[in-house]
């Protein structure tokens, strides 16, 4: 055998088993070499498949929900996009969190059962009135979050733990003790907002959200690498600053701040809400607010306002 055609055999052998091995030495999964979007693995894909939906380079989506991809974007079938940014018309595709990790330590989200906290609600004019069981299992809480969504007809608990809701895009909000979160953010791989409305501004009042609203997502941890956890100033030094977080104040119980806000949900809906107790009766939310806290006040019974503006 001659030099020339032992020389063409081994390059054929290593280009061959290279080949098989996939492409060792190509470019990474980038914007610049990925039209379509990058999955787990750094894998080029077409982005147009429910389990790999994305384009320009971006790590791929997994639609869920009932979604499929369409156009490279999850979206119900029909034209109902996963989330529309009502400010925008942008399609709000699943993002998980950049400090993710640091969130779920932050937030004490590794729990893979379902709060055993109920939801119930009541007709309240055009809007409803609901009651959220946040106990989580007392002071030194042992559950889950209680996830749930707004529905035309109620505010839906959704059977999910904290580990399903870290990458799940079907829950609005989030309840456990005082602590309320939306999906979005550092919270979330939504793009569920809220702004508060003007010091002042009466629930009742409130018929459409006016214009000029800074609409917000949870926005807790520092961006990375730092990754570092913020408080909402209670002086707990353990509660998250989210989104509503100012819905109280703490001096020794929590106190109804009787602020209103506008939530801006995944698919553009726009709902006014507010807080009117955390207390198992009115009775004792009075005698926290008045400064005068009761020893019998047992916490966790979160009594809402809420209505869609469109």
């Amino acid at each position: 055998m001659s030099r020339q055609t032992l020389a063409f055999l081994l390059a054929f052998t290593l280009g061959a088993g290279l080949s098989a091995c996939g492409p060792i030495f190509g470019p990474k999964c980038s914007a610049s070499s990925c039209a379509g979007c990058c999955d787990q693995s750094g894998v080029c894909q077409a982005g147009d498949k429910a389990d790999a939906c994305g384009t320009k380079g971006t790590t791929c989506n997994v639609c869920s929900g009932g979604q499929v991809c369409e156009a490279t974007v999850c979206a119900m079938p029909g034209g109902t996009d996963a989330g529309t940014d009502a400010g925008t018309g942008a399609l709000c595709s699943k993002t998980i969190p950049a400090c993710a990790d640091t969130a779920v330590q932050a937030l004490d989200t590794s729990r893979t059962s379902v709060a055993t906290g109920l939801i119930d609600t009541v007709k309240d004019g055009t809007g409803f009135k609901s009651t959220v069981d946040s106990r989580a299992g007392g002071f030194n809480y042992n559950q889950s979050y209680v996830y749930a969504r707004f529905t035309p007809t109620k505010l839906e608990k959704l059977p999910i733990s904290d580990m399903q809701a870290n990458d799940s895009m079907d829950w609005d909000i989030a309840f456990r003790r005082f602590v309320i979160r939306l999906n979005g953010g550092d919270s979330g791989p939504s793009c569920v907002a809220a702004a508060p409305m003007d010091v002042g501004t009466v629930y009742d009042s409130v018929t459409t959200a006016p214009a000029g609203l800074a609409y917000v997502m949870d926005d807790f941890l520092s961006d990375p690498p730092s990754c570092t956890f913020q408080d909402d100033g209670s002086g707990l030094g353990t509660s998250p600053s989210t989104a509503l977080a100012s819905y109280y104040q703490y001096a020794g119980c929590v106190k109804m701040t009787d602020k209103t806000f506008v939530v801006k949900t995944r698919d553009g809906k726009l709902v006014k809400f507010t807080v009117t107790t955390y207390y198992d009766t009115d009775a004792n939310q009075t005698a926290c607010n008045s400064g005068s806290p009761s020893a019998s006040a047992v916490g966790g019974t979160m009594r809402l306002r809420w209505a869609y503006l469109n």
